[in-house]
């Protein structure tokens, strides 16, 4: 017996879901998921079509964070297909759009980004106006057309809620990864630390990591090894921390280079290693390989 899901008072399936949504907001993607499964089996109990549609929504966002989302994106499809609820529509939209994002399919990405954008105007929510544009240029930005996606964060910063902090340091963050990928590093490194700061100060520490990684690689294109080398350490550390196989992987490129170009040639070589036998187990020669041609020109952090 569960006398919270026992309640069948609408109060107990908001109270769930805002609480799933402050530890989402936290990177505690694990706690986000076990708080939306409880708001599920409420909305099961005793609400209605719309209620099991929000909390499938709900799960789902947090199962396509973990890798984990491919099973549910034919059900938030079919929310797209059957539902007359604007707000649903833009969960299942949104959630399409950054799990096509994390598959690197960007046209799909941009499609359901668009969708949602045209929902959140029905709804006329700020914030989810925001998390569709924030969509959108990432889409741009996997199709390295950097100005477009500047002017899609840009926007999305300009409707962001600023006592919504976690967010509009993550938008910070793509915005400014953007102008280092345009060589715009004075505006991208005053970016990138103003997002990291606020995440650490606000406890997300799971979003650090990429972060991090794009510090290493915008110090990478300041010729600054070291710099690069030490953010690439903390990448690793905290991607391990957290089971990120695909940050991990980068921080393995860029810790390699770094280390390369500051003369740490028996790193570097640890680093490539790893990445060869954890990543490319039939690719022998790629240490060598890598040691000899850099990675910085092969390495695309959204693509």
């Amino acid at each position: 017996m569960d006398p919270i899901l026992d309640n069948p008072r609408r109060a107990v399936f908001s109270l769930l879901r805002r609480r799933a949504r402050q530890a989402y907001r936290l990177g505690e993607f694990a706690e986000s998921l076990a708080l939306y499964d409880r708001a599920w089996e409420w909305a099961r109990r005793h609400g209605g079509p719309d209620d099991l549609d929000r909390a499938l929504c709900g799960r789902a966002s947090v199962a396509i964070e973990l890798g984990n989302g491919d099973g549910l994106v034919s059900s938030l499809r079919e929310v797209l297909m059957r539902s007359a609820n604007d707000e649903n529509c833009f969960l299942a939209a949104n959630n399409l759009g950054r799990a096509y994002e994390l598959k690197r399919l960007p046209k799909k990405a941009a499609f359901y980004a668009r969708m949602a954008y045209d929902r959140a105007l029905l709804v006329g929510s700020r914030e989810w106006l925001a998390s569709a544009l924030n969509l959108l240029g990432n889409a741009c930005l996997a199709e390295s057309r950097t100005d477009e996606a500047k002017q899609q964060y840009t926007a999305a910063l300009e409707l962001i809620p600023r006592t919504m902090e976690t967010w509009r340091a993550l938008i910070e963050q793509n915005l400014g990864y953007a102008h280092v990928v345009d060589s715009n590093l004075t505006a991208g490194f005053g970016l990138l630390y103003r997002s990291l700061r606020a995440l650490r100060r606000l406890g997300a520490l799971r979003y650090t990591a990429s972060v991090h990684v794009d510090l290493a690689f915008g110090h990478l294109e300041a010729g600054r090894p070291r710099l690069a080398l030490r953010h690439a350490r903390v990448a690793i550390s905290r991607a391990e921390q957290d089971g990120d196989r695909e940050l991990l992987k980068n921080a393995l490129y860029l810790l390699g280079e770094a280390a390369n170009l500051s003369n740490s040639s028996h790193e570097a070589r640890q680093s490539f290693s790893r990445l060869q036998l954890e990543f490319f187990p039939n690719s022998g020669h790629l240490p060598d390989f890598l040691l000899a041609v850099g990675v910085r020109g092969m390495v695309s952090l959204r693509a």
